[in-house]
């Protein structure tokens, strides 16, 4: 297996191993169900925006992802600094306080964007 296969796997695998993911539901009381013929046109088509219902499974899976992302924000924190650094001297624009968008830290995993790969 290819080693972006590998890694895209093991994301995937944490993700489904530590959410619940799930349809949302409507003011009706029923679940949303995707258009699944709803796609952006053009060669590398993706799906539309649709909602989605995604919960921690339970205070332990969540002490886990949190303990992960802080010793790969740790980890990632060097190479955060210097790119920074280098961004800035080269007055590019592309990073704001620092902020690797995948690296930056958050507050609750309301605020949590896909695709969770840092870790």
């Amino acid at each position: 297996m290819h080693v972006a296969e590998q890694a895209l796997f093991i994301a995937v695998s944490r993700l489904l191993w530590g959410f619940d993911i799930q349809k949302k539901i409507g003011a009706d009381g029923q679940p949303i169900i995707p258009d699944e013929n709803s796609f952006h046109p053009g060669v590398m088509s993706d799906p539309n925006d649709f909602e989605v219902d995604i919960k921690v499974r339970s205070p332990a899976h969540e002490r886990v992802f949190r303990r992960e992302w802080e010793l790969a924000d740790k980890s990632a924190r060097p190479v955060k600094t210097s790119l920074t650094k280098r961004m800035s001297k080269h007055n590019l624009g592309l990073l704001k306080s620092g902020n690797l968008g995948l690296l930056s830290t958050f507050k609750d995993f309301k605020d949590l964007k896909f695709p969770l790969l840092a870790f």
